[in-house]
């Protein structure tokens, strides 16, 4: 801090003068105040005002450099960047007589959107990027705003979120993730900045680039890459090394003859995983695959001790320690039985239920859709799967039932902190168990299922109604089938009033078809007001499920 201007720290003493605790921070006179406006596109004017004596300002932007002129007490600098279109301004201040400077960094103040890289550089043209490359990455929309953008394909309808001023991208890195999800292991999901026109597009994956295979040789280039490799059947086994160039695969990993999955990052970012195995197999493509395991996840839930639980569950923690799983073919294929999916949401460890629910952000399903006849099934099955864990113990009979009821609550109270809008989903599921239908959460004791929904679902839209949220843009052609909805709203609102209510008539009714659109428009709504969801969508699965059984 010595060396910045107006720099100072500030400490505090215990009452022997020892130092508790310390702190950096810059001292500005009260009277100092710099204003930046744009002209035209890369021509701005910074006007500074109580510019204390001794003090010089000047200005730096895509390389460029402009000294401050005096105006009427204070000074001016212009900035002459039309050529280069700059995305950030650094205003500096210095005092010759101390040596000291200091250096403030400020978006360029365009009119116009744009994207900025975490190198600082203004986005140009449109750049495929992975997920995790989404940090660092910066959005600028005018104070008057604007919409971010997303897209799951050239074709798809965009949805656009208002907003303004400047945007942190990894702030909507979880509805990316899921809303990326929908497109499949190899889709992208674009995004962009709206404001009468539209910035280039990042083209969000969950890979950087890709290296194909030739044989035995994977092709990394001249940079250092770091590779994680995992067999995807038994004995499983994890291996990590850093390679370069033209990389023999055989002599890495040629001594254990199962398939075995490699993920790999650099300075490039995350490369496209890769299947090799040093024994020649018949080559299958995706779907085939997929259809296979989907054959094997339906045998599993029929089979309490099918053999094909244990190598799930390994290979998706592996796959996870490794870097992500969501490639993996047996992850792709839950949307097909997701009972599956719930499964392992009580076989896996406590601690490993909020990575468990991730699985929607690398897998084409959302968690609220899965019908109520999914989720009965799979507990059905987890009853039975536990009540023969304690059978083996030597643990029967009523003692049997009890301590299987208690660790079901238990582990639905524990998926319930993080996704409270499964309520009735796990409310319907326990009663045809004949389980209770109340969990214990850090609030008290709180019923699954309630009374009087209508009511309820009425209320809790007019305090959506009193918080008055954004609505996102493209979401307006959702329309209630047969739940009544409330009535007496904005029609503005009708698009989130409507969603939950649709969300619990597909998760009642199996046979209604969800295209990934469709999925982005809830999971956008859902954002706009996550509270709004979590209350109504368990009402309005409760009045669904009524009008089923009359």
């Amino acid at each position: 801090m010595r060396r910045i201007l107006g720099g100072q720290i500030v400490e505090w003493h215990s009452e022997y003068g020892e130092i508790r605790a310390s702190v950096g921070l810059v001292h500005l006179p009260a009277a100092l105040s710099a204003k930046i406006r744009e002209i035209e596109a890369g021509l701005a004017v910074i006007i500074v005002s109580g510019l204390p004596e001794g003090w010089i300002a000047s200005a730096t932007a895509a390389g460029l450099k402009a000294h401050a002129e005096k105006l009427n007490g204070g000074c001016r600098i212009v900035l002459d960047a039309r050529k280069c279109l700059p995305a950030t301004v650094v205003l500096s201040f210095s005092e010759p007589k101390s040596g000291k400077t200091l250096r403030l960094s400020a978006p360029w103040p365009s009119r116009d959107p744009f994207l900025i890289s975490p190198e600082g550089e203004r986005l140009l043209d449109n750049r495929v990027i992975s997920l995790p490359k989404l940090m660092g990455w910066r959005g600028m929309l005018p104070a008057s705003g604007g919409a971010l953008q997303l897209q799951l394909a050239a074709r798809s309808k965009a949805i656009g979120f208002g907003t303004g001023g400047m945007q942190r991208l990894s702030a909507w890195t979880g509805l990316v993730s899921q809303a990326m999800a929908l497109a499949g292991a190899d889709g992208r999901l674009n995004l962009r900045l709206v404001k009468g026109g539209e910035t280039p597009r990042l083209e969000i994956g969950a890979y950087d680039w890709d290296a194909q295979l030739r044989g035995d040789l994977l092709p990394l280039g001249a940079g250092t890459v770091t590779l994680k490799a995992i067999t995807l059947s038994e004995p499983f086994v994890h291996r990590e090394t850093e390679a370069k160039g033209p990389f023999d695969l055989s002599h890495w990993l040629g001594d254990v003859a199962q398939l075995w999955f490699i993920q790999g990052r650099d300075e490039k970012g995350v490369m496209r995983s890769v299947a090799w195995s040093s024994r020649k197999a018949r080559r299958t493509n995706r779907p085939q695959r997929i259809a296979g395991y989907q054959e094997e996840f339906r045998a599993m839930l029929v089979e309490v001790d099918h053999p094909g639980w244990g190598r799930l569950i390994q290979l998706i923690r592996l796959a996870q320690q490794a870097g992500a799983c969501g490639a993996l073919d047996q992850v792709q294929a839950l949307p097909g039985v997701p009972a599956i999916a719930i499964v392992l949401l009580f076989r896996m460890k406590p601690e490993e239920v909020a990575s468990t629910l991730d699985l929607e952000g690398g897998s084409p399903f959302w968690w609220p859709l899965i019908s109520v006849k999914e989720w009965s099934q799979a507990l059905q099955y987890v009853r039975s799967y536990q009540m023969r864990m304690l059978s083996q113990a030597g643990i029967i009979g009523q003692d049997a039932e009890a301590s299987v009821e208690t660790g079901i609550l238990r582990r639905v109270a524990t998926i319930l902190l993080h996704r409270p809008e499964l309520k009735a989903h796990f409310g319907f599921a326990l009663l045809t168990l004949g389980l209770p239908v109340v969990v214990t959460l850090a609030t008290g004791v709180t019923p699954l299922l309630v009374s009087n929904p209508g009511v309820r679902l009425v209320e809790a839209a007019r305090q959506l109604a009193a918080r008055a949220p954004e609505i996102p843009h493209g979401v307006g052609d959702l329309k209630v089938q047969k739940i009544d909805i409330p009535v007496g709203f904005s029609d503005s609102l009708r698009p989130i009033l409507d969603a939950p209510l649709m969300v619990a008539e597909i998760a009642t009714e199996p046979s209604l078809i969800t295209e990934p659109q469709k999925i982005l428009q809830f999971l956008a709504l859902r954002h706009a007001d996550p509270a709004w969801f979590d209350v109504a969508l368990p009402l309005a699965l409760q009045i669904a499920n009524l009008k089923d059984d009359r």
